[in-house]
């Protein structure tokens, strides 16, 4: 009996604002949800790889068969595991590499020989040894003049390549024109065993700009890297961040491997286990941003951002006019509205409310009686998306911000940030960061493919290892309406929401006309506020709103979205590994 009621009570939290309660005393676990562990996702990516055969007979039929020149820099290294790098280069499918190897003047004879032994086995191995320690980057430099090959890519002298990690980036590169390419990766935990892994999101430039999201593997074209003017040595800590942050300036194509090619060792030396180990990396980077900033006349300051390693772009606004659109018919909840935007610093902004009119039940509209706001009445059935247009319409700013009854500012800022980024000519919409009020997240992007047409990834959790992005500034498909800023221009010229989706689904379809537009749309979780969720608006989507959403973007969903890892569950919320 006790189960039959435990069920039926995980169902109700499950489907409520306390679905963080849910998970926090039932604690199914991730068999019983269906997700898998990273061992098991391994082992089936494991048993449907091909033939090392089957590989070389694909790289024969390439038109394209550039050679990779992968640079080490070694100081003090422990010789077994460079040895196991330098083995993993050596074991790859793709044979048409170059290892350029500098000693950063170790000071240890073993290295010295164990190098000179290693190039004078194959040609395609060059050593180069500086006589004083330099550091990082420029050991790497010395390593890159010895690179002949047509891509450059960097292995640290303690980690270890997929043993196809190079084939997968030349067949990509089959595509034409690709300058930058980076991977997924993963921890060798100090066992040797793989763990951590890290999905990462296709190329993302808001997400670069909080922090080096490339990570491992970063390769790019040797003409790139020559006329970005390679490492820097200032930047030491962060070398690599400050080289991607100038490398796609110039780029004209970034493509990201969705596969982990990559194992990064853990070691007490090593960020990859402890984040403290290198103090002044953190600094490096704000430093490489700072300067990023300077070069892009970006009027704006650095911050450090939630995490270490992670920073915000702080950027100047004129303060323009702003109209916030908020629908309701409820006095209670917009009585709570009010009182909470009080929080709001922002001084130059235009209420507008659309009040949804119901026969004998004019409590709004007293409520209203003593606020300054422009009135948009609408008697009409419930239509989420015409309120909104006809809010629009009414607007007398040039940017409009659509925000529910049922969100309350966290942070005084929001209306700030979202401003700011409304303000930049490639950016077509914006969006926040909404948590319920228990602090656990309700949106922090919207993701298309999930479940049965949308869904809001990490729903419900106080944090996600394999996401840990969630709480950062970056690019996604789309944004909910409970909180969404765009241009007047740009929303009268996709025509508004589209009534056809009248309760669900018509912030996801505006963003992804804006993007097939040439906008980008961001979250920002600057923009923090509590959403009670389905206070506005009904829950639950109707079969032919979801039927219209596939008719629509068949295309897209048929791709997935770029923004959520291939390896995630696509049934479900809950940002969990999935077999393929």
């Amino acid at each position: 009996m006790w189960e039959k009621h435990k069920k039926k009570a995980g169902q109700i939290l499950l489907h409520s604002p306390f679905h963080p309660l849910y998970l926090r005393l039932w604690k199914p676990d991730n068999a019983a949800r269906g997700g898998c562990s990273y061992k098991e996702w391994i082992a089936a990516q494991e048993s449907v790889l091909v033939s090392r055969r089957r590989y070389h007979r694909e790289a024969a039929t390439w038109r394209f068969k550039p050679t990779v020149s992968v640079l080490i820099s070694t100081f003090r290294p422990k010789q077994e595991w460079l040895e196991k790098a330098i083995a993993s280069v050596k074991a790859q499918s793709y044979e048409k590499w170059q290892i350029c190897l500098c000693d950063d003047a170790s000071g240890e004879p073993w290295v010295r020989e164990y190098l000179e032994a290693e190039a004078a086995s194959d040609s395609r191995i060059c050593v180069a040894f500086r006589e004083s320690n330099s550091g990082i980057a420029a050991a790497l430099n010395t390593a890159g003049q010895l690179a002949t090959g047509d891509y450059v890519t960097f292995l640290d002298h303690d980690d270890e390549l997929d043993p196809h990690a190079l084939h997968h980036i030349v067949e990509a590169c089959q595509q034409g024109g690709v300058d930058v390419l980076y991977s997924d990766e993963d921890y060798l935990d100090p066992s040797g065993r793989r763990s951590g892994p890290t999905f990462k999101p296709d190329w993302s430039p808001e997400l670069l700009d909080a922090c080096m999201y490339f990570g491992h593997l970063l390769v790019a074209t040797r003409r790139l890297i020559d006329e970005v003017g390679w490492f820097r040595s200032h930047c030491d800590g962060a070398q690599d961040y400050d080289l991607a942050l100038r490398l796609v300036e110039r780029a004209q194509k970034i493509h990201h491997v969705r596969r982990v090619l990559y194992h990064w060792r853990q070691h007490p030396q090593s960020t990859s286990m402890n984040a403290k180990a290198k103090p002044y990396a953190h600094e490096a980077g704000r430093r490489a941003l700072t300067e990023a900033v300077a070069r892009r006349r970006i009027p704006a300051t650095i911050e450090d951002g939630p995490l270490l390693f992670t920073y915000y772009i702080q950027r100047s606004s004129p303060r323009p006019r702003v109209s916030l659109v908020v629908c309701s018919h409820d006095p209670r909840r917009m009585s709570t509205f009010l009182a909470g935007q009080k929080r709001t610093k922002y001084p130059n902004i235009e209420l507008v409310i659309v009040e949804h009119v119901k026969p004998g039940n004019d409590r709004l509209g007293h409520l209203l009686d003593s606020t300054e706001c422009v009135r948009v009445p609408y008697d009409g059935a419930f239509n989420f998306s015409m309120m909104n247009n006809l809010g629009a319409q009414a607007a007398g700013s040039d940017l409009l911000v659509f925000i529910n009854d049922d969100v309350t500012p966290i942070q005084p800022e929001w209306l700030d940030v979202i401003v700011a980024h409304l303000e930049r000519p490639e950016v077509g919409v914006v969006g926040g960061r909404l948590l319920f009020p228990s602090g656990a997240l309700q949106h922090a992007g919207l993701v298309f493919g999930i479940q049965d047409g949308a869904g809001h990834p990490g729903r419900g959790a106080f944090y996600s290892e394999m996401m840990y992005y969630l709480q950062l500034p970056r690019d996604v498909s789309a944004v909910t309406g409970a909180c969404l800023g765009i241009r007047q221009g740009l929303f009268q010229e996709l025509r508004g929401f589209d009534t056809l989706f009248p309760v669900n689904y018509g912030d996801l379809d505006l963003c992804l006309r804006a993007q097939e537009r040439g906008y980008r749309v961001l979250v920002d979780p600057r923009v923090e506020l509590t959403h009670l969720e389905c206070g506005t608006r009904r829950g639950g989507t109707t079969f032919a709103e979801r039927q219209r959403l596939r008719q629509r973007w068949s295309h897209l969903l048929a791709q997935g979205d770029p923004y959520y890892p291939e390896a995630f569950d696509r049934s479900t919320e809950e940002v969990r590994l999935a077999l393929p």
